[in-house]
């Protein structure tokens, strides 16, 4: 049986130290080419854990990509055909940590809120089309949701899988093949 894919157009590779290259389209090089985005790049994927595992210094810039890469797989592995249906999760799972400040976990600010008025107030013009299907996406109130926010979703996968690279522990290592 041959799995239909959808014809999504990419631009760019990026390469990822979990997933090796990851292609990424016109509208997510527009996402991640915004200073909200790249902001990510400066906020430690597991906080101080670098002071006990010194490889533990990933960041939740490249924590984010390998999601919309896994969010991928697993949309492509559960039938999802619709090109649009899937830019939208590839979106979502991209952008679901930009509302994440450094130690958030252990603030009482909730970063999911903090990632939906950034989509809503200043990344809506850049994501057109996507900004509204985005956010239901993220508030769990899309039938692709389960891909992004569940018990076992793509950003727990990469998440677990990249932790473990990085810490040298091996809880994370899973197939997504």
């Amino acid at each position: 049986m041959t799995r239909r894919v959808p014809p999504l157009t990419f631009e760019k590779e990026i390469y990822d130290e979990v997933h090796g290259f990851i292609d990424v389209t016109p509208i997510e090089l527009l996402a991640i080419s915004d200073c909200i985005f790249q902001r990510l790049r400066r906020i430690k994927q597991l906080g101080p854990a670098d002071l006990v595992f010194p490889g533990a210094t990933h960041t939740r810039f490249s924590h984010s990509i390998g999601t919309m890469h896994v969010a991928s797989l697993m949309a492509l592995n559960a039938g999802v055909v619709d090109e649009a249906d899937l830019q939208a999760l590839r979106l979502a799972a991209l952008l679901h940590d930009i509302g994440h400040m450094p130690f958030s976990h252990t603030l009482s600010v909730n970063h999911e809120e903090v990632t939906v008025f950034l989509i809503e107030n200043f990344l809506k013009e850049k994501l057109g089309d996507f900004a509204d299907r985005v956010v239901e996406i993220l508030r769990g109130k899309d039938k692709l949701s389960p891909l992004v926010c569940s018990e076992v979703d793509s950003d727990r996968i990469d998440y677990m899988l990249r932790d473990a690279l990085h810490t040298g522990v091996a809880y994370g290592k899973i197939d997504v093949g």
